[in-house]
């Protein structure tokens, strides 16, 4: 979906007077990304960085193929490794230690959001105004399912 100029401009404006924070990547461990997020806790707007799924994610989905290839022949062997976090243990399958109670606007990308967006919507108390989602162009191009979090997403929105 293009946005007109006028709404994109409004949408910086407004942007650059609220108090918002960028969570930039690098980050090595989701357990980072969680301190990032508790450290700005009282944003009005947090920004994720779209780089920062670039170490951890990879190196998590790694470590469970290897768990998998590893295991004893009697285990589950029908089951595959995932190619994505939803199947594996990880802070964003549970809810934040957190609130965010100013948070109004909230940008991140499709890929961090598809892990995040759950625990983050839980942890609004306010009325969240825009929920940005940034880098989601290739999805119909990707040869991967994508396990968008849509059911909680709408039930927030509900």
């Amino acid at each position: 979906m293009k946005l007109s100029a006028n709404i994109i401009r409004s949408v910086h404006e407004k942007w650059e007077e609220m108090d918002n924070v960028l969570i930039p990547g690098l980050v090595n461990e989701p357990e980072e990304l969680l301190c990032l997020m508790h450290r700005h806790q009282y944003a009005q707007g947090l920004q994720f960085d779209h780089d920062l799924d670039l170490n951890y994610l990879p190196w998590r989905i790694n470590l469970a193929c290897l768990k998998y290839l590893i295991s004893p022949l009697g285990c589950d062997t029908h089951h595959l490794y995932p190619n994505d976090l939803h199947k594996v243990d990880g802070p964003w399958h549970q809810p934040l230690p957190f609130t965010l109670p100013n948070l109004v606007v909230l940008d991140i990308c499709f890929q961090e959001a598809m892990y995040w967006l759950p625990s983050i919507l839980q942890a609004v108390t306010l009325a969240l105004k825009r929920i940005i989602l940034r880098d989601g162009d290739d999805i119909t191009d990707s040869g991967r399912v994508f396990d968008f979090p849509i059911t909680e997403l709408n039930e927030f929105l509900y």
